[in-house]
């Protein structure tokens, strides 16, 4: 029976860590030393969660945000505050995905258009929806909300009894 050989043991576990390395891409081996450098103990929490924080991509559903707004109001929703913030905030890949979209929106004619109309099993939700008392009293004074439409309710509290056109 052979005893522990410790020598041994070392060495297969630096082969094997060789090898792993050599499969990472330089992008990979790039973050690995950006988080070592991170946990040094000469850095404090609070300047890694910084560090961490300000490197976090920009989630797709910022894009899709611009692009349903050049989809409903054509390319001047471009200028506005809202999405000159969102636009600063997409990465190099997510600008040229903006760019894509909206250059095939343009050859199909959908800038400016309004969203499409919704599939119809979305279509016979809505009208099933429409018709719930549960969905009444909850959720379509938030979808109001959302699309910035008034409610009658809504327009008898604010003292403006005016029908929304």
């Amino acid at each position: 029976m052979s005893g522990w050989d410790e020598d041994a043991w070392h060495r297969m576990v630096e082969e094997e860590h060789r090898k792993l390395v050599a499969k990472q891409s330089p992008a990979e081996r790039a973050r690995l030393e950006w988080l070592r450098r991170l946990i040094d103990d000469n850095v404090s929490l609070e300047a890694a969660w910084r560090e961490m924080r300000d490197a976090r991509d920009t989630p797709d559903c910022v894009l899709e945000a611009v692009i349903v707004s050049v989809h409903e109001h054509g390319l001047a929703a471009l200028k506005t505050a809202e999405n000159l913030d969102r636009f600063r905030r997409l990465d190099q890949r997510q600008r040229a995905e903006l760019r894509r979209r909206i250059s095939k929106m343009a050859r199909l004619g959908q800038i400016g258009t309004g969203l499409p109309p919704p599939d119809p099993s979305a279509q016979r939700f809505a009208k099933q929806m429409e018709n719930d008392p549960e969905f009444q009293r909850i959720w379509r004074p938030a979808l109001d909300r959302f699309h910035r439409r008034t409610t009658p309710m809504a327009r008898h509290q604010e003292g403006n009894p005016k029908k929304e056109k």
